[in-house]
């Protein structure tokens, strides 16, 4: 008879650089920023059952999106839940987003995931400033395309923020839709300045 030891733990991700906090960085006031929270069950032999996600924060909220077979099949949610049951090998997204007060502040809080194993407590970090960063052109349209034929569209980004602002990454909730930075392109962005710094892809 075949013997499974698990520990029932789940592991979380966040964006595309795999971090362990939820980061907001540098948020203009009265402004709001999303980051991708992912859920993984890639160490048990059986599904685990998330009972909650709750948030410390008032100005933050947790939308669960879908959930993903091996970065593969995605499967969406038709409407909101208050918990699921995460298969071997499947892993939940989770889009959480930070509105910005009206106010110059630092904010620290944490995201709770609850499963009947453990509860993941994940950092949240976030500046809000006077300021804010804007995409050029504000909306993109791309050529004619096809399954097989990818099509991409450069843009620019301009800061109004006092300081010089990082620019780590953007995200997509659909896998179609990636973003490439160009090649000796700093990803620092000062005050008042535009630069073009990348281009966004459309894989159908």
């Amino acid at each position: 008879m075949p013997l499974h030891a698990y520990s029932g733990l789940l592991q979380f991700t966040v964006g595309e650089d795999m971090s362990q906090k939820l980061d907001f960085g540098l948020v203009g006031t009265s402004e709001n920023h999303s980051v991708l929270l992912t859920v993984h069950n890639h160490r048990n032999p059986i599904p685990i059952s998330i009972v909650g996600w709750k948030t410390s924060l008032e100005q933050v909220h947790l939308t669960p999106l879908f959930l993903t077979r091996n970065d593969e099949k995605r499967e969406y949610f038709e409407e909101e839940i208050t918990q699921v049951n995460l298969p071997s090998n499947w892993s939940l997204t989770i889009k959480v987003t930070f509105f910005a007060s009206e106010l110059e502040t630092t904010v620290m809080g944490v995201v709770n995931i609850e499963t009947k194993y453990q509860t993941m407590d994940i950092p949240v970090l976030a500046k809000v400033a006077v300021g804010s960063l804007v995409i050029i052109p504000n909306k993109i349209s791309f050529p004619p395309s096809f399954p097989g034929l990818t099509v991409h569209h450069s843009f620019t980004v301009k800061s109004s923020f006092p300081q010089i602002t990082k620019i780590e990454g953007l995200i997509s909730t659909d896998k179609r839709f990636y973003y490439r930075k160009l090649k000796n392109v700093p990803s620092e962005v000062a005050p008042g300045q535009e630069v073009k710094l990348g281009k966004i892809y459309f894989d159908p």
